[in-house]
C-alpha cells in the first residue's frame, strides 16, 4: 500500500509542478481531479486523464493511506 501513497503523492506533485511552471495559481489541496482540471485548461491532452487516473481522492480513504 505505500507504493499507491507514494505515486498518488508523485502525481499532485507533478501536476502542481506543471501549474506553477505556467504561473498559474492554484489552492493547496490533496485532490488530483481538481489537479487535473486546472492542468487541463493549459493542456487539453490532461482531459484525458481524468477517466484514465488510477489513483482518486474515492478510491483512497485517509484510513487506507495510514495502514500500510
Amino acid at each position: 500500500m505505500r507504493f499507491v501513497f507514494m505515486l498518488n503523492k508523485l502525481w499532485k506533485n507533478y501536476y502542481k509542478a506543471f501549474l506553477i511552471f505556467h504561473n498559474k495559481p492554484f489552492r493547496k489541496t490533496h485532490d488530483i481531479a481538481e489537479l487535473i482540471s486546472l492542468c487541463s485548461k493549459i493542456d487539453r491532452d490532461f482531459e484525458k486523464l481524468m477517466d484514465e487516473r488510477i489513483v482518486t481522492k474515492e478510491k483512497l480513504s485517509k484510513e487506507t493511506f495510514w495502514n500500510f
